[in-house]
Parts: C-alpha cells; structure tokens; sequence
C-alpha cells in the first residue's frame, strides 16, 4: 500500500518536473526515487533470503533507476535559479504619477 501511494507521488511529481522546468521539483523527484530505490532493495533482499533467482532478477529494478536519480540531480543543478522578486524599490519614473512624457 505504501509503495504504491509512493509510486503515484513519484509518478506525479515526474511529470511535473518535467513539464516545469523547476529546480525544486527535480530534487523532490530524485529524492522519492532515492527512497524507491531503496525500498526496492529491502524487498530484493527479503526475497533473496527465500528464492535466490527471483531476488536476482528483481535486483536489475532498482539499479535501472539508479541513473535516473543521477540525472534528475543533475538537471536540477544545471537548471539556473530565478532572480530573486523586487522588494519595496522605487518605482521606475514612467510609473509615477507627476511623470511628464517627453514631447
């Protein structure tokens, strides 16, 4: 049940990654697929204890995201910040009421 709500933040939080374009939301995205990856590896282990063939082949599952973490990191740090938003300046004189347009 977990792993699955998981899966869908997970899920969601790619695709808004994507489509946005936002630093922040490359890091949640690598993040949560960080704690997949290792939940993954916690049940790739719990089963290897009983079959050791199934263990090792859901073992390639958490290693093919593995790249995916890297990336997503990757793309957050090359994405550049924003500029910070203005605070109380002046107004630039054109948006002034006393302002007198050049003739």
């Amino acid at each position: 049940m977990l792993i699955g709500i998981l899966y869908i933040i997970l899920t969601i939080s790619g695709f808004l990654a994507v489509f946005k374009n936002n630093k922040i939301l490359y890091r949640v995205y690598s993040g949560l697929l960080v704690a997949v990856i290792i939940w993954e590896m916690v049940i790739v282990i719990t089963v290897m204890i009983f079959n050791l063939v199934i263990g090792f082949s859901l073992a390639g599952l958490p290693a093919l995201k593995i790249p995916g973490v890297v990336f997503g990191f990757q793309l957050a740090n090359a994405i550049p910040s924003k500029p910070p938003l203005p605070t109380h300046t002046q107004p630039s004189p054109q948006y002034t009421i006393d302002y007198d347009p050049p003739n």
